[in-house]
């Protein structure tokens, strides 16, 4: 997948072609394009040739300056309840209507990492491109690009600051974890003392100690005396659009991206339409390729089974009307009442109330061994219990010895501790 990022400063238009091989980023290319008064500068046109047969995914990206980020946190945990409370929330800050906004969330427990922007700043930025003859596919913003940048170049880091030095306005921020926090305008060089301490001031701890420096990295030496400065001299004047298409190639839930809803790209819902489509040609044949080899191969092993002499239903009905025929020596399922049985019989037992039964023991004394498959299945039940009087315990008693479910050519044992009686007896076969 090719990723072309643009990004207007100053009097150039820069560019950053990139593609993806293996889930590792490949820059392809970066350039710029001068805008000279009453020249038409159009960048896709001017690369034409060198875009033939990519069809790159076209991204660009607001200034900081358009994009408000704020991190928020809430007394809720569940990612559903937060997201119904956010728009309340951040009605209170956002500097324009909230139903003229675009609200960018990223959820991590009960804390909000919030990219917004007005629907009329969108609106400006793509007329802009459009006299460029651009129209993106996604718009991400500047420090975002910085953000990704910095992980691209040093993987190493999950933390750090960023300065973007520029002829014209500049701007700062805080990366933690991955994700922006902070992000400021730098009107000029001079107020780079004020950024220092507005960072210091508003980072939620003490601020990193690496700093990645953008753009016109000449001013890099003013923050050596307290930061490990970090400049690629090569990469640094193209690193917001080499961001830019960095953020628009990852497209994970960390990505921004402002055209959504009643903004979103035409082109980029058709080539993901495009994509889904080729995605569900190639399931749906594999789908029919798999059911095909599975249909032959359980045609060969029935063959197989049959000896290629009638069909495998009509050898089935043999062997079970042979079975049929058979008699084991035993039944293969044990053919003892189970202990589900046995509770229910006992819990519904005319003589029960008022009796209060204290312990049972369900033991299976006899079952089929390995190498003695005649020895069947016998259980014993030995139980405890008390009565109200000895009256009521000799009727339960004579109850037990009657019922069809105790075998009565076994033995019956009864036994009085004080008040407790104990009795023990086998549980008659089914088959008997």
């Amino acid at each position: 997948m090719h990723t072309l990022g643009i990004f207007v400063e100053g009097g150039e238009i820069l560019v950053a072609l990139i593609h993806s091989d293996k889930k590792k980023i490949k820059v392809d290319l970066l350039r710029s394009f001068p805008i000279e008064p009453g020249i038409d500068v159009k960048p896709l046109y001017i690369m034409k040739s060198l875009l033939a047969g990519r069809n790159p995914t076209l991204v660009s990206g607001l200034n900081a300056w358009e994009v408000f980020i704020r991190e928020i946190s809430f007394k809720l945990s569940k990612k559903r309840a937060i997201l119904a409370t956010l728009p309340f929330q951040a009605e209170s800050f956002l500097p324009y209507p909230l139903d003229k906004s675009i609200l960018i969330p990223f959820i991590k427990g009960s804390k909000v990492n919030l990219f917004s922007t007005s629907h009329e700043t969108l609106e400006n930025h793509l007329k802009s491109l459009n006299n460029l003859d651009v129209d993106p596919h996604i718009v991400s913003c500047t420090p975002q690009a910085l953000n990704r940048f910095g992980q691209f170049l040093y993987p190493q880091l999950s933390s750090f600051l960023f300065f973007h030095f520029s002829a014209q306005k500049g701007f700062f921020g805080l990366v933690i974890d991955k994700k922006v926090v902070l992000s400021q305008t730098l009107n000029s060089i001079k107020d780079l003392d004020r950024a220092l301490e507005f960072l210091k001031q508003k980072a939620p701890g003490p601020l990193p100690k690496e700093v990645v420096v953008t753009g016109a990295v000449i001013h890099a030496e003013a923050l050596k005396n307290s930061f490990d400065v970090l400049v690629n001299p090569e990469m640094a004047p193209y690193a917001i659009p080499l961001g830019l298409a960095i953020d628009g190639n990852i497209q994970n839930t960390n990505s921004v991206q402002f055209r959504q809803g009643p903004f979103a790209s035409i082109d980029l819902v058709k080539k993901r339409s495009k994509k889904f489509l080729h995605c569900a040609v190639i399931c749906g044949t594999l789908t029919l390729l798999t059911w095909a080899l599975g249909t032959f191969y359980i045609h060969q092993r029935e063959k197989a089974l049959t000896g290629g002499n009638g069909s495998l239903e009509e050898k089935i009905l043999t062997l079970e009307k042979t079975l049929s025929k058979e008699k084991t020596q035993f039944p293969f399922l044990p053919n003892v009442p189970k202990v589900s049985d046995f509770l229910s019989y006992l819990s519904t037992h005319p003589k029960l109330p008022g009796i209060n039964i204290k312990n049972i023991e369900y033991s299976l004394v006899k079952y089929p061994k390995l190498g003695i498959s005649s020895e069947g299945y016998k259980v014993k039940v030995s139980m405890e219990f008390t009565a109200p009087t000895p009256r009521q315990a000799r009727e339960f008693r004579e109850a037990l010895e009657k019922d069809s479910i105790v075998d009565k050519k076994e033995e019956i044992s009864w036994k009085i501790s004080q008040e407790t009686y104990a009795t023990s007896f086998f549980l008659m076969r089914t088959n008997e």
